[in-house]
């Protein structure tokens, strides 16, 4: 909403971005990993890019798509999987650690946890606040689930936060839950409508960002997932490692078109390797969910920033585990 963004063509360009990125990690590149719009680009989109740069979404869009175009080009010659290869693995662990901070710092702020401090510059936030208390009970619902090592903690945790919200007043009751898919016309095609609005100084520094950002993201992520399944060899390389980057370039390039930011190979694939996913089959799976995820659009109404915020603080900490 702060980059004034139609809800909900964003929700469906994340749904279908997320649907076709993964279908084509599974088909092609066989490997079992999901992809999804990252958390900690989309905060970069909406909150330093759009707000404090004050870059319009449309053109910012473009440079999501820019950023796409590059790492095809990357991926296509190899030399992405070169790069990979040759970065030392504290590096690459310090980086998707970084970004874990990031988001989980997203996730404090949303939650209200901390605030802007002119002093100090973060400070402790109102924690008599209703709707703080209750992102604070789904961090603690869903902390406990995970020490019990329950599949989807994450999950039940935004469950139980939307449940107990909607008991107190502090969520409003759904209208409906399945409805058509709304319209995708607000932001379909934008990206490539503004591409002649990149080429300036300040959006190439956004694009750099982004391709940085995605880049050690993905990194991390393909190090992390390809480790749980035993396709790391011994010289560091990944196998099946070019396919999956190929494909999560393409991720990038279909999700900027539809309209969303950088999608890109999330961490949380761990919790299905975790469980026994081991080929290219589980992100087929995960890719048919996401698009019968589009039929649901009015439960968006109850994921308020008090049941992500949780999932954010508990997905960056898990992420600084590296």
């Amino acid at each position: 909403s702060s980059t004034g963004m139609d809800k909900s063509s964003v929700f469906v360009a994340t749904a279908l971005a997320a649907a076709v990125g993964t279908l084509i990690m599974g088909v092609y590149a066989k490997f079992p990993m999901a992809l999804a719009p990252g958390m900690g680009l989309n905060a970069f989109f909406a909150f330093t890019v759009c707000g404090e740069m004050g870059i319009s979404w449309e053109v910012a869009i473009s440079g999501v798509l820019v950023s796409g175009i590059i790492f095809v080009i990357v991926s296509a010659t190899g030399l992405r999987e070169l790069i990979i290869k040759a970065i030392p693995k504290n590096l690459k662990y310090a980086v998707s650690a970084g970004i874990g901070l990031f988001i989980a710092f997203v996730g404090l702020k949303g939650a209200g946890i901390i605030v802007g401090n002119s002093s100090n510059l973060v400070g402790l936030g109102d924690l008599t606040n209703p709707k703080v208390l209750l992102a604070i009970i789904g961090l603690l619902i869903t902390g406990v689930l995970l020490a019990r090592k329950v599949n989807i903690a994450i999950f039940i945790g935004m469950v139980f936060t939307v449940v107990i919200g909607i008991i107190f007043g502090l969520i409003e009751m759904p209208s409906a839950i399945v409805a058509p898919i709304p319209s995708l016309t607000p932001t379909f095609g934008v990206a490539i409508k503004n591409l002649g609005q990149v080429f300036n100084p300040q959006m190439l520094i956004v694009v750099f960002t982004m391709l940085f950002m995605d880049f050690f993201d993905t990194a991390g992520t393909l190090l992390a997932v390809g480790s749980k399944v035993g396709l790391v060899k011994e010289d560091g390389s990944i196998e099946n490692g070019s396919k999956a980057l190929l494909a999560d370039s393409l991720a990038t390039c279909f999700g900027a078109i539809f309209g969303t930011t950088n999608t890109t190979s999330y961490i949380e694939s761990l919790s299905g390797t975790s469980v026994g996913a081991k080929t290219g089959f589980s992100s087929v799976i995960v890719a048919g969910l996401f698009g019968i995820s589009t039929f649901f659009s009015p439960l968006l109404a109850v994921v308020t920033s008090e049941v992500t915020a949780p999932a954010l603080i508990i997905v960056g900490s898990l992420m600084c585990s590296s």
